[in-house]
């Protein structure tokens, strides 16, 4: 275990747990009393300082002699309660889950180190927008399980609400263009698709420019084996995609779509309804991960695929292999990627601050931030960075290069020549940044 008391959970990178001292009792274990005459199946923990505004509850524990079941309870200031049943703590041997810690090993009172290595798993417990507003006085626990089966809890965490609704408002005037999306054949050739205010969707491609269709809120556009697939939702809310096998028509209702492929060639759709539900469609069919939606990032790594979600309570939660995490409250926007050391989360928080998680730790970056994006390339990790003055600053391993003022959004990739700059203006303007110059794709407002 730590000296420290604290650490940080591997299966959350943005909790952080703090134990009591070794040298005490330092857990609350619950047993079933019939086969352990002095122990209590329900016991509370008290906070020290009660606290408003949670938004989610994470909890370090461990059964012993197999799992067990357990009933939560949150006990608020007004005299309110939330009971949360069939909550799972499983056996400190099993090391799957949400596990928070791992190699442990148990040590008999003569010194002699069990073979066995165990782990203290993350239970994450999100709480109701109306419990976000109470004030959290204590937590009851009850081991439901009867027989041998012990629960411990050995800390709790927290993550706040946001204190604000929304991201404050940037500079807001009608914009010229809608929706920017990139995408690179198999070949290394760019395609870029925009959508203007206007509903016109062009694309520009080594060929030239062409104008696709009119009437259109968002596209976006993906290369896999067989050739190009485009997503495109109209002014009416019907989502359609466009590939090899011609025009399909997927789903109305829509209000934003865009298309990726996986490393073995499989398509994924993420789609965003007019009613905020966030949809996945893939090979396995559709799934329904969230409501209220506000940013969405998704990427390939090791495991395969990793997405990133922040709902309009600000929660951010992660799919990946391991399943469903929520990381963190008060967020507003996310991007996460991969490169040569594992996975790389950018934060923005409703403050405007800027905070990377990567397998080397936490790290602020910046405040004031409106986005951010962020890619690898041969000299690693870059990211272009635009802040709440529109100030477009591109950081890498050869420092900080200000690239343009007067901005609203930037999108961030890299070709074998180098990176690719897509700069939308606060007058709507769409500016490529490449190795061969600077190239205004399509002119904003007058």
């Amino acid at each position: 275990m730590p000296a420290s008391l604290t650490f940080t959970s591997a299966a959350n990178p943005l909790v952080s747990f703090t134990l009591q001292p070794y040298t005490a009792a330092n857990d609350l274990q619950l047993a079933d009393p019939t086969t352990y005459p002095t122990a209590a199946a329900t016991a509370t923990a008290t906070l020290t300082s009660p606290t408003a505004g949670i938004a989610t509850l994470h909890i370090l524990a461990a059964s012993a002699n197999g799992p067990t079941i357990n009933t939560i309870v949150l006990n608020f200031s007004d005299g309110s309660m939330t009971t949360l049943s069939n909550q799972t703590v499983p056996d400190w041997t099993d090391n799957t889950g949400e596990v928070a810690i791992t190699n442990l090993a148990r040590i008999t009172q003569s010194g002699n180190a069990s073979d066995t290595l165990g782990t203290l798993t993350e239970i994450d417990i999100p709480l109701s927008a109306g419990d976000q507003a109470k004030t959290l006085d204590s937590v009851t626990f009850t081991n439901d399980t009867l027989g041998s089966s012990t629960t411990n809890i050995f800390a709790i965490s927290a993550d706040l609400a946001p204190t604000v609704t929304s991201p404050p408002p940037g500079p807001a005037p009608a914009p010229a263009v809608a929706a920017v999306d990139v995408a690179f054949t198999l070949a290394g050739q760019q395609v870029t698709e925009i959508v203007s205010a206007n509903g016109v969707l062009t694309e520009y491609n080594p060929s030239g420019s062409f104008q696709l269709a009119t009437d259109i809120l968002s596209a976006g556009v993906a290369f896999g084996p067989q050739g190009k697939v485009l997503v495109v939702v109209d002014s009416t809310g019907t989502l359609t995609q466009y590939d090899a096998g011609g025009a399909h028509a997927l789903a109305g209702g829509v209000r934003g779509a865009s298309v990726a492929i996986t490393p073995d060639g499989a398509e994924v759709l993420l789609v965003t309804m007019q009613t905020g539900a966030f949809f996945q469609y893939d090979a396995s069919g559709a799934h329904e991960l969230a409501t209220g939606v506000l940013s969405t990032s998704l990427t390939f790594g090791p495991q395969g695929e990793v997405l990133a979600v922040v709902d309009s309570t600000g929660t951010l939660t992660q799919y990946d292999a391991g399943g469903a995490h929520v990381l963190a409250g008060g967020v507003s926007s996310v991007g996460v990627a991969f490169g040569p050391q594992g996975e790389v989360l950018e934060v923005i928080d409703v403050t405007g601050q800027l905070t990377q998680y990567d397998p080397s730790g936490t790290h602020v970056l910046a405040a004031s931030v409106d986005n951010v994006a962020v890619a690898f390339g041969p000299s690693g990790e870059s990211l272009a960075v635009v802040d709440s003055s529109g100030t477009l600053t591109l950081y890498d391993a050869f420092g900080a290069h200000l690239i343009a003022t007067g901005v609203r959004s930037a999108n961030l990739s890299f070709v074998p020549k180098g990176p690719v700059l897509l700069v939308v203006t606060q007058t709507g303007s769409c500016i490529q940044y490449d190795d061969s110059g600077t190239y205004v794709l399509t002119e904003g407002l007058a």
